[in-house]
């Protein structure tokens, strides 16, 4: 790109803001026991799944 030649634009991304209105607790448990992670969001149909060091949790 030199001084004579560009191009301008603009972009607009739009993303849905999901909120928590319930907050995460915390949760202990023991190793090899089941763990349940309950909250609640703004929107009630978003799918939503959870991570631990980048690999989902299932």
């Amino acid at each position: 790109i030199d001084n004579h030649n560009f191009t301008v634009t603009q972009v607009y991304v739009c993303e849905p803001r999901f909120e928590f209105v319930v907050p995460l607790k915390s949760v202990k448990v023991n190793e090899r026991e089941h763990a349940v992670l309950e909250t609640e969001l703004n929107d009630k149909d978003c799918d939503v799944q959870w991570y631990h060091d980048e690999q989902p949790i299932v």
